[in-house]
């Protein structure tokens, strides 16, 4: 399927999906955050998941936030993530 059909197609399922109608409810946009926050790591996640050969991949399977020790010099820090 060429690119542009792709892209029509994504542009009418956006379109269906905007079509409801508008309620005067307002909304903040702060509600709004951690779910859009958890959908994007979601999508990440499944491209991620695809890069099995990535190097780091081996390292990190998941995505969302890494913890480091912050008691590591940057040297012992590249050492310690290269093996």
């Amino acid at each position: 399927m060429s690119t542009f059909l792709v892209m029509r197609e994504l542009m009418l399922q956006l379109s269906r999906l905007f079509s409801l109608p508008i309620t005067g409810m307002k909304l903040p946009g702060c509600d709004l955050i951690p779910g859009v926050s958890n959908y994007c790591l979601r999508e990440w996640q499944e491209i991620w998941s695809i890069c099995v050969n990535n190097k780091l991949y081996a390292i990190y399977q998941t995505v969302g936030t890494v913890v480091r020790n912050k008691g590591l010099s940057r040297h012992e820090s590249v050492i310690i993530n290269r093996h």
